[in-house]
Parts: structure tokens; sequence; C-alpha cells
């Protein structure tokens, strides 16, 4: 779409435009002919930082993946691990899977149960291993949990997520996902 202005009008947008661009050359302390380069620099050096904050974030939330795995229990012959995280500010589901992802390289066999809130909302992920889909798969199991925190969720038989809206409900979600495991021997 072209437009165009004529006379008076063409005389306005032009000093429209060139008080834009002196107060964007003042703002930025350059020369309005190096305003694109400026502009150009400024958004790489956004990236960067929102990169280095992603990672920074991720190393926060990997940095208990040891002691996570060191907490695993035993029940009813089934490794277990649970745990509700402070994930940091912003974190979501993207992070809570980057996590379980690093926990199920390292524990082969078993069940992982991670809980998560941020800004009210609930955030559920669960590993069944592969060796324990006779007697639980992950969907089946989520399902139940979910309920504890006001939610419901689905997945593969190997990992299920699921979200909530009662973050109150968390703990006993922790407590549920144990006894469901105990009650199938």
């Amino acid at each position: 779409r072209i437009e165009a202005a004529t006379g008076w009008n063409a005389i306005h947008l032009f000093r429209r435009h060139k008080t834009v661009l002196e107060s964007l050359s003042n703002a930025l302390k350059i020369q309005p002919d190096r305003l694109v380069d400026r502009v150009e620099e400024l958004q790489d050096q956004l990236k960067r930082a929102v990169k280095d904050k992603e990672e920074l974030q991720k190393s926060r939330v990997f940095s208990n993946t040891r002691s996570l795995l060191d907490q695993a229990e035993t029940i009813a012959g089934v490794d277990i691990v649970t745990s509700r995280l402070d994930l940091p500010v912003g974190a979501g589901m993207k992070e809570l899977r980057s996590m379980m992802d690093d926990l199920r390289s390292q524990m082969q066999n078993g069940i992982i149960f991670l809980a998560a809130e941020n800004e009210g909302k609930v955030m559920l992920l669960l590993f069944v291993s592969p060796d324990l889909h006779e007697r639980f798969t992950a969907p089946e199991l989520i399902k139940e949990v979910a309920a504890e925190v006001g939610g419901s969720g689905g997945g593969r038989p190997d990992l299920a997520q699921a979200g909530g809206s009662r973050p109150e409900g968390v703990d006993q979600a922790l407590k549920k996902i144990k006894e469901l495991i105990a009650s199938k021997v």
C-alpha cells in the first residue's frame, strides 16, 4: 500500500519525521545516519541478554538435580523421586521438562514426579519407566494426582503432564502419588 502527501501535508509529515529522528538520535546519543546500525546493535544485545537469562535460570533449576536423586525412596519395590520445585520467576513447563529430561537420563528405572507453582498455577510432570508399565502408566497416575490440585492431565505411557489451579493441593498430590504406588504392589 502506497500513501502520499503533497503540499503543506508533506511539509508537516517531513517535520514530524525529522523531530522523531532527532529525538531518537538524542536518546541514543548518535548521529541520525547511524540510527539503524545502533538499533541493530541494541537488538543483538537484547537477544544475548535474554539468552543469558534463560541459561542462568536453567542452571539454577538443574543445580538441585543431583540432590533430588539422592532423596529417592523405594516404595513397593519402585524407586521414586518426588519434589516440589521452586522455579525462578518466569520459568515454566519448558524448564520443568528440561529438568525431567536430565533426571530421566540419570535414573533409568522408576518414577519421577515433579510439581511446581508459577503465578498461582500448578504444573505437574510425571515419568514412569517402561519396565513399570504393566503396573502403572503416567497418564493413569497423573489423572488421579492432578485432581488434588484442581486439574487434569494426560500424556504417553512414560511421560504425562498436568496443570491445576489450586497450589495449596501440591503437598497432597506429592503424598497421593506415593499412596498410589504403594497400593499397587
